[in-house]
């Protein structure tokens, strides 16, 4: 039984772009509004939970911009957010879903390897062709 791996490759490729890209245009809005009504309700402002997804996210309290400035220093001191508990229920809200997270993982993967394999070996098995017709008309 014969495949083509760069074919399965291709698709692969696109199946998984097409999943991110939807997440992009289609889910990311709602997701976003949600959570920016969730923290309207509960009275959070949103430089406090861009200064969380960015401990959350990098591990580091590095300052983004001044606007959220006060909340890192807040988590300094503090070491701790002062509604932690809210944050984390909007940073649950703010999460792609997962086949939306395997899909980015996989798609740089796939979009890879379909590339070398299309641009790289080809080149290389082209050539491998053209000497063994080369040695064949001798």
């Amino acid at each position: 039984m014969s495949f083509d791996f760069s074919l399965i490759l291709l698709i692969f490729s696109a199946i998984t772009g097409v999943v991110w890209l939807f997440d992009v245009l289609v889910l990311k809005r709602p997701r976003m509004k949600k959570v920016q009504e969730f923290l309207a309700q509960k009275d959070v402002s949103e430089s406090d939970f861009r200064a969380f997804l960015n401990y959350q996210l990098t591990g580091t309290r590095k300052d983004l911009s001044d606007s959220i400035q006060q909340s890192q220093e807040n988590f300094r001191q503090n070491n701790s957010f002062s509604n932690q508990k809210t944050l984390e229920q909007a940073l649950d809200i703010y999460h792609e879903p997962l086949i939306v997270d395997y899909a980015k993982s996989f798609f740089s993967h796939y979009f890879c390897r379909t590339n070398f394999k299309i641009f790289s070996l080809r080149a290389f098995s082209d050539s491998y062709r053209l000497d063994d017709s080369y040695a064949q008309c001798r």
